[in-house]
């Protein structure tokens, strides 16, 4: 994965002005996303939703925080990489850009998840989504 500052350099991120209110709505969703999918109990039956809209959490969180510095991504593989500029570790970056990967098959191409991914992608989005939380910061 490229370091984000390519995806900058490229224009595939650009600079925008802040916008604190769409920060504002962003985090109210992923809070009702995330616990609408951690009430959900994991199957064969939900593993693919649970995958897809666990990765929208995260992936959303990132957005948000994003826009807080100042940044619009045009792509998600950019967007996951701006974990790295967050202080994740490269382990972390790698889980959640193996994580979009894995959705765009599912949500694309029809791939089916299995339910120890889906419990795996629950942890590490519960394990995550607090830290990322708390580097934003809206007044």
């Amino acid at each position: 994965m490229k370091n984000f500052e390519e995806y900058l350099k490229k224009g595939i991120v650009k600079t925008r002005k802040k916008n604190v209110a769409r920060v504002k709505s962003i985090l109210e969703e992923a809070d009702k996303r995330l616990k609408f999918y951690n009430a959900i109990s994991v199957s064969e039956e939900s593993a693919n939703y649970i995958i897809e809209n666990m990765y929208e959490v995260i992936r959303e969180l990132i957005e948000a925080k994003m826009i807080l510095e100042g940044y619009k991504s045009y792509s998600h593989e950019a967007t996951v990489s701006y974990l790295k500029k967050l202080g994740f570790s490269s382990s972390e970056v790698e889980f959640m850009d193996e994580l979009r990967s894995i959705r765009n098959q599912t949500r694309y191409y029809g791939h089916l998840v299995n339910v120890e991914y889906a419990k795996k992608v629950s942890e590490f989005v519960n394990k995550t989504y607090p830290r990322l939380k708390t580097l934003i910061k809206v007044n």
